[in-house]
């Protein structure tokens, strides 16, 4: 194989600092995970932290709720 197709990253030996403050817990297992982690580390399960803020879901609940009433008026 051609090793110019890949986008390989460079391993480092040197051990990587785990930030205690920023671990979060698995919504499955209920372990502790690092906070950027896309699968737990423990279950294997994907985790999707990547959610609208809960502001957004109410502007849109109320813009389809402004609309619909000039609609119905």
């Amino acid at each position: 194989m051609n090793q110019d197709f890949f986008d390989y990253k460079e391993v480092s030996e040197s051990e990587e600092k785990l930030n205690y403050a920023k671990l979060i817990e698995c919504p499955y297992c209920k372990k502790q995970i690092a906070h950027d982690a896309t699968m737990c580390y423990f279950c294997g399960e994907e985790v999707d932290y990547k959610q609208k803020s809960s502001w957004v879901s109410w502007v849109a609940i109320l813009v389809l709720i402004t609309f619909l009433a000039l609609i119905l008026t």
